[in-house]
């Protein structure tokens, strides 16, 4: 059938090829008949697209949602068909979270480009009355991990949205410090002003400051060399992956650098956020400060 109807492009991608898989295997779902949709663009995706609006869409859902046929998100697909038939946004099924009114009417206007997970981050933080300046710093900060606070979440969002002289381009910093408060048992934000929190983050980024010092101060009058061996192999991590042994293995081995360097590696990762931005300094300095006094 798209041949027939010179899709090409979209046979030539090899996700799009896997989104039709998909569509296939949905076929009971299908509202049309395939024979009848019309190629109105020469891009693939849009191609893709057309073809998924005509053959499941009887009412739009939001544009991010279309990536459930090309990723492995565990709920997209159901998503999608629920909200594309005429589901009720607030009763979907899996979210995390629960979606206000007020979230759901927000949902489909949520950036194309966001994840499926993220779009309904976005929702929740705009419903919740925040602004897209606040949903992208908390995404940096909140976000970036596999597994979220609900909870903390939901009090940073509501605490940050009553602080009305909050500085934006300060909000990084104090997101992290939050963060770093409520790994503490018992933390919470509730009757703390924006100052007091403020001060208590320049106190904290002080004694960090001062740790790191420290460390390095460690190190001594250690040469240039005793703080720098030599290191064999180098190896780049792409896309922020971490503890994947085989992916780093695999690189190793064909390079043949295993066999001849089997202990010195030096791997590169991907910082994806603020906090694993000053995580990775701290690190640093412990590591060069333990090196010398070895």
């Amino acid at each position: 059938m798209l041949l027939a109807k010179s899709a090409f492009e979209i046979l030539r991608d090899s996700d799009c090829n896997l989104a039709l898989i998909r569509l296939a295997q949905k076929a009971e779902s299908w509202i049309r008949d395939p024979q009848d949709w019309k190629r109105k663009s020469q891009l693939a995706d849009k191609q893709l697209e057309s073809l998924f609006q005509h053959l499941l869409v009887r009412y739009k859902p939001p544009k991010f949602l279309y990536k459930a046929w090309t990723s492995a998100h565990a709920h997209g697909w159901l998503w999608f068909l629920h909200l594309a038939q005429g589901g009720s946004i607030r009763n979907l099924k899996g979210l995390p979270f629960q979606l206000s009114k007020k979230m759901a009417h927000l949902l489909p206007q949520a950036p194309a480009h966001l994840e499926i997970d993220l779009g309904f981050r976005w929702a929740q933080i705009r419903g919740m009355g925040g602004s897209a300046e606040l949903f992208e710093a908390i995404s940096d900060v909140f976000l970036s991990e596999e597994e979220v606070d609900e909870v903390s979440l939901a009090e940073t969002i509501h605490w940050l949205i009553r602080q009305k002289e909050l500085d934006y381009r300060r909000l990084g910093p104090l997101l992290n410090y939050i963060r770093h408060c409520q790994e503490a048992e018992g933390y919470s934000l509730k009757g703390r002003t924006l100052s007091s929190v403020e001060r208590a983050m320049q106190g904290w980024q002080r004694e960090v400051h001062r740790e790191q010092e420290l460390l390095l101060n460690a190190q001594g009058s250690s040469s240039a060399n005793e703080r720098y061996p030599a290191t064999e192999v180098l190896v780049v991590c792409p896309n922020g992956r971490r503890n994947e042994k085989r992916y780093l293995e695999g690189i190793i081995t064909h390079a043949g650098a295993l066999r001849r360097f089997p202990k010195r590696m030096i791997t590169i990762y991907q910082v994806l956020s603020m906090r694993e931005l000053f995580e990775e300094g701290k690190a640093v300095a412990l590591v060069w400060a333990v090196h010398s006094v070895c």
